[in-house]
């Protein structure tokens, strides 16, 4: 654990794992006494069977369920900052809306407004969404009536890509200013 500390994770994540490998440490009692238990010719024992064959099977899924890569959509944050990045020249101003998209763009932190349509809604108002070059905006799906004033609010801009979330109930709308 201190060479891991040391060389590789930061105390955050050496705690955590310390953590896991405590449970992991008394789990392996656990399951070595359910071994004991295989041979064994009565009803509790054999109980006991199913129960180690169930939880191998669970720690078995769990395993393969974190190692199995990541679906499309995944990154769409990601994705979305990575387009813009690529396409806009070293001047652009760009407006992002979600701390994790300024995160990814290296943008400056502006605040914990974890309440997208309330920030964009606001930049609106005040005008200030005007002066961006690209718009980064996360929009939910359940609300389409806020899609539609978005647009009707940005007469200066035009949608020019979105990225889609996990079932297509988020996503990102991305602007750029018309020339």
């Amino acid at each position: 654990m201190i060479i891991l500390n040391t060389f590789i994770l930061s105390s955050r994540y050496v705690i955590a794992l310390s953590f896991m490998l405590l449970l992991l440490l008394l789990a392996s009692f656990s399951l070595a006494s359910l071994f004991k238990f295989w041979h064994g010719e009565t009803r509790t024992s054999h109980i006991k069977k199913w129960m180690l064959i169930v939880a191998l099977a669970l720690l078995s899924l769990c395993l393969i369920k974190n190692i199995w890569p990541k679906r499309d959509n995944y990154n769409y944050e990601q994705d979305a900052v990575a387009f813009v990045k690529q396409h806009q020249s070293q001047n652009d101003t760009v407006f992002y809306v979600s701390p994790k998209a300024r995160y990814y763009a290296g943008a400056p932190y502006l605040s914990k407004e974890y309440d997208f349509w309330g920030f964009t809604s606001k930049a609106i108002k005040n005008g200030s969404i005007q002066q961006y070059d690209y718009l980064v905006i996360n929009m939910d799906s359940s609300y389409p009536e806020r899609e539609k004033k978005l647009t009707e609010a940005l007469k200066n801009h035009q949608l020019i890509k979105e990225f889609m979330g996990f079932k297509s109930r988020k996503k990102i709308m991305i602007f750029a200013k018309k020339n």
